[in-house]
């Protein structure tokens, strides 16, 4: 009896589906859903719009995120080969500079009876008495207490301190540097000095021409060549003294200098 009672029930939920079926069929075709549907539409499409516009801002964060990570490891393989650019182009110009260097040196000197040994200026170290240059070659490359260093045809100073593979040369206006010098133009002679990062010819006999801008020289014994100084800067001189001073312009500015090529032979004396 209650099987028929929901039997009865079901049966007519599915006429009623079908009667409304029918209806609402007749009513679409004849139109008059029309109002209903602009409705519905009207609050259906602006969802569906936003929707829309959300998951295409949703792909476009997705794939702006997979660009940025592309792009940082494509930035970060462009820095490593900038870097390395970099490293090589250091690299040319300090061949560059070397290259420069050595035939400059070799267009001012006879290298045919001197052997030059190339070094590469590492630093200026300060001490008491004045500076000292550091340059990357030592005994093991065949330098000797005492070496004179040049560029050119220029007296830089000499090899005071050697290591194997490194060495102090005391320049010129270091208080611990003294050589006999000569004014090359007249002959005379003095005592070659540093004093407060300054070049002295002290000790010139008062007697003995001397002027400005004239080139004082250094003579290397052992092979006959006139090594520059610098020019006459102003002659300081008592009356009541024997003897009188000048100021030197050096030739060079020493801090400047890259590379200096060592006067060698020691071993063949």
């Amino acid at each position: 009896m209650v099987n028929n009672k929901k039997i009865g029930k079901l049966s007519q939920l599915i006429v009623s589906i079908v009667a409304l079926g029918t209806v609402l069929f007749f009513l679409d075709i004849n139109g008059y859903l029309s109002f209903v549907y602009n409705t519905v539409n009207a609050v259906i499409m602006p969802v569906e719009f936003y929707v829309t516009r959300i998951a295409r801002n949703v792909n476009y964060f997705t794939e702006t995120v997979t660009s940025i990570g592309s792009l940082r490891r494509t930035n970060s393989q462009y820095q490593k080969r900038i870097v390395e650019l970099e490293a090589d182009l250091v690299e040319m110009e300090s061949i560059k500079m070397e290259n420069e260097s050595l035939r400059a040196h070799i267009g001012s000197v006879n290298t045919s009876q001197i052997k030059y040994i190339e070094s590469k200026v590492i630093s200026y170290t300060p001490n008491v008495l004045g500076w000292r240059m550091k340059i990357d070659k030592g005994s093991v490359a065949g330098l000797y207490l005492g070496d004179l260093v040049v560029f050119k045809n220029v007296l830089i100073g000499t090899i005071t301190e050697t290591s194997n593979y490194y060495s102090y040369v005391t320049l010129l206006d270091n208080s611990e540097s003294s050589f006999v010098g000569q004014d090359q133009r007249t002959g005379a002679e003095g005592v070659i000095v540093g004093r407060e990062n300054s070049v002295y010819m002290s000790d010139v006999l008062q007697g003995d021409e001397l002027s400005e801008n004239d080139n004082i020289i250094v003579w290397n014994e052992k092979y006959s060549i006139p090594l520059l100084v610098g020019i006459v800067l102003t002659i300081e001189q008592d009356d009541s003294s024997p003897t009188k001073e000048a100021q030197i312009k050096p030739e060079l500015e020493y801090k400047d200098l890259d590379y200096v090529f060592i006067i060698a032979g020691r071993d063949e004396e």
